[in-house]
């Protein structure tokens, strides 16, 4: 084959390497590199939980405002005192909110550690929101009617002033015509200035008249849309709080999150999305060090890591035992014969799993973790050999 001269030479090393040095050593590089690097979620998430804490009391804050008119009418009709009244206010938007905050933290705390839904705090839970709410958008509605200033009208007298002030003028200049007589009637040429001045006169009054009509028809508009106006404005700081009440719930149900989160890395409670993330759905032999760090990805897991980090291949070590306060927690690991071997939830006894959704040993330890659960006692109960 023949060579073509001009044919070009193409490098055989990456020519943009040179360019990758140089942008290694450039700023955006480094904040890049900050901003990629894999943090734990308490960390990577603390600015947020400042901003959604302070979020939360503002929408505290905010509620017990608006709640504050309806109650204190509702109170003040009930005392004679004002003081009284406001004591009373002040009391009840306290208690109020307190319990809402720690009712809705309790529920979700329960949820996030324990997968336990219970009746009661939930009804508490939506009662105190019910109650809170209705009052808030009430309230706001009330508060905004009561505070917008009234509209300013136009005054008929000050746009009529100039008028009147020249029929003023008018009746004074007949007055004087009226006083040019001859043997006590009127001249001709004083009849004449009155007949002419009295036509100006009802000119004048018919004027004044359609000012004063004017002035009325617009303050009668202005009235209607300042009307309009307060109720739509009513309508929509109601609607306003409404939506801070429900950010309040998200923000208290991110504050439990971030908690729960927080120390479940710390615990190494494998989450739902990416079960191997933190290494303990399938933990290898020396995959993690006694002191509680990971060699692999450098994450830290806390003291009782150290728990999980012994050899799974003798058998005589005892089997790894679950984080502190996370019932739900499942621990599976692969010993050196290959079988897939788990923790018991209810005994805490190993055993091999015949699926992945088995969660006891045997029907024996089935059936007690069930009436431990539920309070009640089966009537026939079948021991199983786990």
């Amino acid at each position: 084959m023949q060579n073509n001269g001009n044919s070009p030479d193409f490098p055989t090393n990456n020519p943009f390497s040179e360019h990758f040095q140089k942008f290694g050593n450039t700023r955006l590089f480094d904040r890049l590199q900050l901003k990629f690097t894999p943090k734990p979620f308490f960390y990577q998430y603390k600015t947020m939980r400042a901003v959604v804490l302070g979020a939360s009391f503002l929408f505290h804050v905010l509620s017990a405002a608006t709640a504050a008119a309806l109650i204190f009418l509702f109170v003040g009709k009930l005392l004679p005192s004002p003081m009284a009244a406001g004591a009373v206010t002040l009391a009840a938007l306290a208690a109020l909110e307190i319990s809402k905050r720690e009712t809705s933290g309790r529920f979700f705390h329960d949820v996030l550690q324990f997968g336990k839904f219970s009746p009661g705090l939930l009804a508490a839970v939506l009662g105190l929101a019910a109650v809170s709410t209705t009052c808030s958008y009430f309230g706001a509605e009330m508060a905004v009617k009561q505070l917008t200033p009234p509209p300013a009208l136009l005054s008929a007298d000050t746009l009529t002033a100039p008028i009147r002030t020249q029929i003023a003028a008018i009746d004074e200049q007949i007055a004087d015509a009226k006083k040019s007589t001859w043997k006590g009637k009127l001249t001709t040429r004083a009849q004449r200035t009155v007949e002419r001045l009295t036509r100006a006169k009802e000119a004048l009054l018919t004027e004044q008249i359609r000012q004063q009509q004017r002035a009325d028809s617009r303050n009668d508009a202005t009235e209607t849309a300042h009307t309009a106006t307060t109720e739509a404005n009513a309508s929509g700081f109601a609607l306003f709080t409404l939506a801070c009440e429900v950010l309040l719930i998200f923000s208290l149900w991110f504050l439990q999150y971030y908690d729960f989160r927080s120390f479940a890395e710390y615990c190494a409670k494998p989450t739902a999305k990416n079960p191997a993330a933190i290494g303990f759905n399938h933990i290898q032999p020396a995959a993690l060090a006694a002191n509680g760090h990971s060699n692999g990805n450098g994450q830290h897991h806390g003291g009782n890591v150290g728990n999980f980090a012994q050899d799974t291949t003798t058998g005589n070590e005892e089997p790894p035992r679950r984080p502190i306060g996370f019932h739900t927690t499942k621990i599976v690991y692969e010993n050196s014969g290959g079988a897939n071997l788990r923790i018991c939830e209810h005994c805490s006894k190993e055993y091999s799993y015949k699926h992945h959704k088995q969660k006891y040993c045997g029907d024996q330890c089935r059936m007690e973790a069930w009436e431990a659960r539920t309070g009640r006692i089966l009537k026939h109960t079948k021991t199983a050999n786990p």
